[in-house]
């Protein structure tokens, strides 16, 4: 059984005609169909919309996918593993500071923040190294944990004040994932390219997603489980905040 057929099968068994089925998930009757005959792949489901469809049958998602579509989110390829090997950030205790330093006074040149949120922003810079200068010297670099615990906070602050609205916890979510993960330049705004082709996303449209732009629940199912795949984070972490 393949994975449109098993689709119908789950639907038959959860008792729904193919029209009140329809008609419960909002969407036309002929699109059901062509998920369930295979005309359209299942894969090209946008997630908001998979989201509601596997809940009316109380199916899990990420185990559908895993076992009839075979992406498994607990296990990754070569390539996966290859690009995990990679850091991108800057450890340089001098140049961190020197940038950011640089980054904030831009932005307050530019009037991108409101007083009272540069403050903030400044007050954390401060504290931050002021602690860190009592540890490092100029040359040295930073370890993984000072760089999580004083300067991965100030980037994740700093991303929260330009460009989150109120209710995007989801957003804060997978930014949280990509910096802790490593996956973001110095600048904490750049998305690695690489990671944009493992996923299948275009750098530019996930980098419109974390400023607010693009809906992420509107990626296609295939993407948002690729992106919890190599992340790796859990779907429902990401996607049911």
């Amino acid at each position: 059984m393949d994975g449109s057929q098993a689709f119908k099968s789950y639907r038959e068994k959860s008792g729904y005609s193919i029209r009140k089925y329809a008609s419960a998930a909002g969407i036309s009757v002929r699109s059901l169909e062509y998920y369930e005959n295979g005309s359209r792949s299942l894969l090209s489901m946008p997630t908001e919309k998979a989201i509601l469809l596997f809940s009316l049958l109380s199916v899990s998602i990420p185990n559908f996918f895993g076992e009839y579509y075979n992406i498994e989110l607990s296990s990754v390829n070569d390539a996966v593993l290859a690009w995990k090997a990679k850091d991108l950030r800057v450890y340089s205790f001098s140049l961190i500071k020197k940038r950011m330093k640089a980054r904030l006074y831009k932005m307050r040149a530019r009037g991108r923040l409101a007083d009272t949120d540069l403050r903030d922003i400044f007050d954390m810079y401060v504290s931050s190294f002021d602690v860190l200068e009592e540890t490092y010297s100029e040359n040295d670099n930073l370890s993984d944990e000072d760089y999580d615990k004083y300067i991965a906070p100030i980037f994740i602050k700093l991303k929260k004040l330009l460009y989150n609205e109120p209710g995007t916890e989801q957003l804060d979510v997978l930014y949280n994932a990509l910096i802790s993960c490593k996956y973001l330049t110095h600048s904490a705004d750049l998305i690695d390219k690489d990671f944009c082709d493992l996923v299948g996303v275009s750098r530019q449209y996930l980098t419109s997603i974390l400023n607010g732009g693009n809906d992420i629940n509107k990626l296609r199912i295939e993407t948002s489980l690729r992106l919890c795949q190599v992340l790796p984070i859990d779907f429902e972490q990401l996607f049911c905040v």
